[in-house]
């Protein structure tokens, strides 16, 4: 019984070892050429009063083998506002993880200050990017995940995540005030990006458990 248990307890060490190497290695994961745009947001996942702007790149609905797609839409009922989505399926975890530092380090824009007193124009305007306290992330069920707002010309919020080999970028402008003249921006409250992104955690999370990559529409 002794030895029974001791050949088991190595022969699941060896398993987990060779699927490691493997993950490594570039093994390719279950739903490796499905529609990669299943996994984007629905039209009903924003706001009422919203559109979809365009799906690229071309023939991204219908082509299993696109590893990068996009979707956009705007606020048209108020005629103001844009929500982009970008998703990039890697070939393997390893791959994944190592895009997402790269998109960290690329996504939020960086501006080194100037030793030279000057006045700030309102399209030069620069705010650095942080976490929000009044989004609540620490529920959302990916593996890796950052989320900042800022302004730059104009305020916006930026949330990446990756789930397993997938990694997902949401940009979305962001209502605030106008630290230069007061008036308020015109773009999604916390409050209304919070659900956007929740509800981005939501289908990823249940797509890539339970397996089921079709399209839901």
């Amino acid at each position: 019984m002794k030895n029974t248990i001791i050949i088991l307890f190595l022969s699941l060490l060896i398993a987990c070892s060779a699927t490691k190497q493997l993950e490594s290695q570039g093994f390719p994961l279950p739903g490796w050429r499905s529609l990669v745009s299943c996994l984007l947001l629905d039209d009903d996942a924003l706001p009422s009063g919203w559109a979809r702007i365009r799906d690229l790149p071309k023939n991204s609905l219908t082509d299993p083998t696109i590893n990068h797609v996009y979707r956009s839409w705007w606020g048209e009922k108020q005629g103001y506002g844009k929500v982009e989505q970008s998703i990039w399926r890697s070939y393997s975890i390893v791959d994944a993880q190592d895009f997402f530092q790269e998109l960290l380090g690329n996504s939020f824009p960086k501006i080194t200050p100037s030793t030279e007193p000057e006045i700030i124009e309102p399209d030069n305007l620069y705010i650095p990017f942080r976490t929000p306290n009044a989004i609540n992330y620490k529920d959302m069920k990916a593996d890796e995940l950052y989320i900042a707002c800022g302004w730059k010309a104009d305020p916006y919020c930026i949330a990446i995540a990756r789930y397993r080999n997938y990694n997902v970028e949401v940009s979305a402008d962001w209502e605030t005030i106008d630290p230069i003249d007061g008036t308020t921006s015109k773009g999604l409250s916390l409050e209304e990006i919070e659900k956007i992104l929740e509800a981005v955690d939501h289908k990823m999370t249940k797509k890539l458990s339970t397996g089921q990559y079709q399209c839901d529409k």
